[in-house]
């Protein structure tokens, strides 16, 4: 029987929460940052602990951020400037932010710069490196300089190293706002882009999307959330309104046709693993950093699952599924997943943010709306399963 989550009340409202990356970590101890959302400003930026033998969860330091926070994304460097991360707030854009320090010794939070425009999403190195980075808006992708934030002393006069104008045929009446986008890491120069309209793959040496897939993978009103897979090549997921988690092999995501008016997206063939559980939207998803067969979710209808994509597949629970221009000797095995390792309900609140620790990955925590933070570990039976699974691999952090 698994052990309660440890929780932790924030003052105001919240919708992010994001791993805290560190040289050196202390062992057992996880670090997470959670940003809140008040309307009247006075926000702030906690800094959260869970010690994973006591399971307790408190907070070790405190930043203000008058405004409030919607989005929060951390670089995984834990070199040379520090800890960088960046806040999106609806008012204010994407700011960028660096703390220094390490264990309980933590410095100030540095507010090195505003990036122009409409941005609303950072994409940092996967691998860490911190010598550039992009951010998404609802025209484009753009590449920034790292080290013109932080020569710039916190002015936000820093250029961009290019601008990236995407032909992603975001629709005026969405004005991209829930679009998202994903940097895959088996391929440096691929970016994914989740909207209403549908998923767009853009490779950023050709400054063109390369392949798109079909059109509202997740309707009525499309996507929330966008994610590669860290472990496995070729494979993302997207959640949506219509409470879905779709996994996706990006191979069989269709290339755009020099046809005129030509429906290539058509021609995608559609999601490969169905997650079917959420009651209300899936706001967002995440693969386990190492094996990608354990997935977390988090929805409006208060709570988070823990899915192994894996153990439904040996139970057998599969089903054909073709897309529309897709014959049915198509041979592809299509599969849904309805069966959750594991569902925490006591947020009482959509829960807007979830996170995998980056000290120690069978740890993750989210946030609920109203400012509930909960911790919670992969249960010890399926963590033994997914390791035995993979035992000819190396087993991380067991």
């Amino acid at each position: 029987m698994s052990s309660s989550p440890a929780a932790y009340g924030l003052e105001y409202q919240a919708r992010c929460v994001a791993p805290f990356y560190q040289a050196t970590p202390v062992a057992g101890v996880h670090r997470f940052l959670v940003g809140t959302a008040h309307a009247g400003g006075g926000n702030k930026i906690y800094l959260m602990d869970f010690h994973e033998q006591q399971r307790v969860a408190d907070c070790t330091a405190v930043w203000s951020h008058h405004e409030e926070i919607w989005g929060m994304s951390v670089s995984p460097g834990t070199s040379g400037a520090g800890c960088l991360f960046a806040t999106f707030s609806p008012a204010s854009g994407c700011r960028i932010h660096r703390v220094q320090g390490d264990h309980d010794v933590m410095g100030e939070l540095e507010r090195l710069g505003s990036i122009p425009g409409e941005e609303r999403q950072v994409l940092w190195d996967g691998e860490g490196l911190q010598g550039e980075f992009r951010s998404l808006s609802a025209t484009g992708i753009s590449v920034w300089k790292t080290d013109g934030f932080l020569s710039a002393g916190g002015s936000s006069s820093a250029p961009p190293a290019q601008r990236v104008a995407f032909q992603t045929p975001l629709s005026s009446n969405s004005g991209g706002q829930q679009a998202r986008a994903a940097n895959d890491p088996h391929h440096t120069s691929i970016v994914a882009v989740g909207a209403a309209e549908g998923i767009f793959v853009a490779d950023m040496r050709e400054k063109k999307v390369v392949a798109s897939a079909a059109s509202q993978p997740h309707a009525p009103r499309g996507q929330r959330w966008i994610e590669f897979s860290p472990s496995t090549a070729n494979r993302l997921l997207t959640t949506g309104t219509d409470g879905t988690i779709q996994i996706w092999d990006l191979r069989m995501i269709a290339k755009p046709s020099s046809k005129p008016n030509s429906k290539a997206a058509d021609e995608s063939l559609g999601p490969i693993t169905t997650l079917r559980g959420h009651q209300h939207y899936c706001l967002g998803a995440s693969f386990h950093p190492f094996h990608d067969r354990l997935v977390l979710s988090w929805s409006s209808d208060h709570t988070t699952k823990l899915w192994d994509l894996e153990r439904d597949a040996q139970a057998g629970q599969t089903h054909q599924q073709h897309h529309h221009n897709v014959s049915d000797a198509d041979g592809i095995n299509r599969r849904i997943v309805t069966s959750a390792e594991k569902t925490i309900s006591e947020f009482g609140e959509s829960v807007h943010s979830a996170a995998w620790s980056a000290s120690g990955s069978w740890t993750y925590a989210a946030v609920a709306f109203h400012g509930k933070v909960l911790v919670d570990t992969v249960p010890n039976d399926t963590k033994m399963r997914v390791l035995m699974a993979s035992q000819s691999q190396p087993s991380e952090d067991f």
